[in-house]
């Protein structure tokens, strides 16, 4: 039977995998990215490779796994506002992050809900 951690971790796992996809298809051009971002692509696919790396590192997890759910958030925030529908990616890559963090490491979400460091 899987662990809680390890159920966490396959979680946050994918989520991160599916960012790792998708800045690479940033990065390298992809027709459909770079008419939606224009000139930015490149720099928007930089920007979400570093949140992923932060948050495969161990030393920087914690940190990654905020990048990672901020970018999700101006992912959210934008696909609302440009395109009008409801963004179900940015939602389940979020849920995803958030319940994956949840298991993987409980102190993370305390500190984020306002929780006491745990000694």
């Amino acid at each position: 039977m899987m662990s809680r951690e390890k159920i966490g971790m396959v979680l946050w796992g994918l989520a991160g995998l599916a960012l790792l996809a998708s800045g690479t298809a940033k990065v390298f051009g992809a027709e459909m990215m770079v008419n939606a971002l224009g000139a930015n692509t490149l720099w928007v696919g930089l920007i979400e490779w570093a949140c992923v790396l932060a948050m495969f590192l161990p030393t920087t997890r914690q940190l990654g796994f905020f990048l990672c759910a901020s970018y999700l958030g101006g992912v959210i925030a934008t696909e609302w506002l440009t395109m009008g529908g409801v963004p179900i990616p940015g939602l389940v890559l979020n849920t995803l992050l958030y319940v994956g963090i949840a298991l993987y490491s409980p102190l993370a979400m305390g500190y984020l809900l306002g929780g006491n460091k745990v000694e």
